[in-house]
This record gives C-alpha cells, structure tokens and sequence, in this order.
C-alpha cells in the first residue's frame, strides 16, 4: 500500500510540473515520432516489395532471357534461337504445340494528363498463347 501511495505522489507531482515542462515533453513525443515512423515505413515498404517479389511468380511457368541481360525488358534473344528454345525439353504442349508464347517488352514515354511532363510505362505484346499462358489476363 505504502509503494501505491508514493507512486500516486510522484504521479500528482509529475501532472503539476507539466505545463512547465510541455515544450520540452513536446520535443521528445515529435523525436520519438519520427525516430520510430521512419524505420517502421521502411521495413513496411522492404516487407511489401518482398511480398510482391515471392507472389509474382508461378512455380510451373519460365522466363528465358539473355545471358547477359540482368533484367527482363534489357534481353533480346535471336529468332534463330526459338526453335531450339521451344522444343527444349521440359516445354509441355497445348494441342500439339509448345505451350510457349513469344513476347516483347518495351518502355514508352506518354504525356502525363494531369502535368505537362512526360511519364515512363511498359508494354508488353504477347502472342497468341498469352492468354492460355497467363489465364489471369482478362482483356477489357
């Protein structure tokens, strides 16, 4: 009882001093603020790309690039190559044929509408087994 009373004390006397003390209380709460939304957004944004990384793929689907392309849209493969590529093994078929698909990719830059500036989007072109490859397209 006697620790209940001394914590009640020092509570009363803390309450009293805060108009005193309330620039300085207001610095440290904005500190603290900031010391912890910065980090917390950035693991927020790591943890969410990551996320986006790990479903993007699916597990029976391939890409095939370049050697030396880090990157999808930066790879060009010769059409000298796409035959051998789609009778490799492994290709299963869709109605006697590779169920591959040939696809470009490509950056423009369109007119942005709301700025008088020039923005940055990709496009794709598919084939016509793109839509057996990727039933999650839907064209609108």
């Amino acid at each position: 009882m006697a620790s209940l009373r001394q914590f009640y004390g020092i509570l009363r006397l803390s309450a009293r001093s805060f108009p005193m003390r309330f620039k300085s209380s207001l610095v440290i709460v904005i500190g603290l603020a900031c010391v912890t939304a910065i980090p917390l957004a950035i693991v927020a944004m790591g943890e969410s790309l990551k996320d986006n990384y790990l479903r993007a793929g699916v597990p029976d689907r391939a890409i095939v690039l370049w050697q030396g392309a880090r990157v999808q849209f930066k790879s060009h493969i010769s059409p000298f190559w796409t035959d051998t590529i789609l009778h490799a093994p492994g290709i299963r078929t869709w109605h006697g044929k590779p169920l591959a698909d040939l696809e470009i990719s490509t950056w423009f830059n369109p007119l942005k509408r709301t700025k008088p500036e020039k923005g940055n989007a990709q496009m794709r072109g598919i084939g016509p087994l793109g839509f057996v490859l990727r039933p999650e397209l839907k064209l609108l």
